[in-house]
């Protein structure tokens, strides 16, 4: 088996999952698949506070939420983890005008 991943998810996965669009349905049953196969999931601070924005979500509701479907916060994450994904978030931005590609990446 491969190593098991810590897998972070970004506000537009869990509120298609919340709202229970078909894409969410197939959101859900691919993080249930990684589950099965050991990986964790979770959301930083910033994705929780984005949730709480999320029609009729209140914390009661989001905690319970989030851990029926397994998924960790992590209010914790050190600021250099977010430094290195702003700058490889800014790279490969870089690496799409460069290469044509007009599509902005935030």
């Amino acid at each position: 088996m491969e190593r098991p991943l810590r897998i972070s998810l970004d506000t537009n996965i869990l509120i298609g999952i919340l709202s229970g669009t078909p894409e969410g349905h197939i959101d859900d049953a691919s993080i249930r698949q990684g589950q099965d196969d050991g990986h964790d999931f979770l959301v930083c601070g910033v994705v929780y506070t984005e949730l709480m924005a999320h029609p009729g979500m209140d914390r009661t509701t989001l905690d319970a939420a989030l851990l029926s479907g397994g998924v960790e916060v992590d209010f914790e994450t050190p600021p250099e983890v977010y430094l290195t994904a702003a700058d490889a978030n800014r790279a490969y931005a870089e690496r799409r005008r460069r290469s044509g590609d007009n599509t902005d990446s935030d």
